[in-house]
């Protein structure tokens, strides 16, 4: 097992002493940890999973409400802050995992198939999708794509007057959604030569 001394390097900086010994606890138990946690602040922040939120289905053509997770930074979405232009915020759609495994059927995956790839999704092994266990203000298993995500504006979701914070998640969780980004968006081991300069 990896030791709280090698581990820290890959552990957020802005944690207390105290707070990193607590996250690596955490990680370390996986299973047994909370997803989700209580915050006062009305502002949408990173990892917030939100209810009634205005969506584009690209195709079908059509405005709907949906429930989804913020992946914007909480920084980027701030009310503080100055910007020169409207600020946007990434959203990605919560599907229930059993809508996800209706559709899994649709697309004629075969039923051995679809246990092991949500043995996988639980496990977060599945590198575009964000798992999100029951609890808080989710009554069933639920799963976010990253490859699904839209940017609405941010006016828009902040004023929007039926959104409900549905959760937002603990420490540990948060940590996970971020290095589950990192990998999806971020992957340096892409194994791909590319030249330093165009071609003369």
């Amino acid at each position: 097992m990896i030791s709280f001394a090698d581990a820290q390097v890959f552990l957020p900086k802005y944690l207390s002493p105290e707070g990193r010994k607590e996250l690596f606890s955490e990680i370390k138990k996986f299973e047994g940890v909370s997803y989700y946690c209580k915050v006062d602040d009305p502002e949408p922040i990173q990892g917030d999973g939100w209810s009634e939120v205005e969506f584009i289905d690209l195709e079908l053509v059509e405005r709907r409400s949906i429930r989804a997770i913020v992946l914007s930074n909480s920084c980027d979405i701030s009310v503080d802050n100055r910007r020169k232009m409207p600020a946007r915020i990434t959203i990605s759609p919560l599907i229930r995992l059993s809508r996800l495994v209706n559709l899994l059927k649709k697309y004629a995956v075969p039923e051995q198939q679809i246990d092991q790839y949500l043995q996988d999704v639980r496990k977060q092994e599945v590198s575009n999708v964000f798992f999100l266990p029951a609890g808080a203000g989710l009554e069933e298993d639920s799963v976010a794509f990253f490859d699904s995500a839209q940017a609405p504006l941010l006016l828009s979701f902040t004023k929007s007057p039926d959104k409900t914070r549905l959760f937002t998640l603990s420490q540990f969780a948060f940590w996970l959604l971020l290095v589950k980004i990192a990998i999806h968006f971020c992957r340096a081991q892409e194994d791909i030569l590319r030249s330093s300069s165009l071609p003369a």
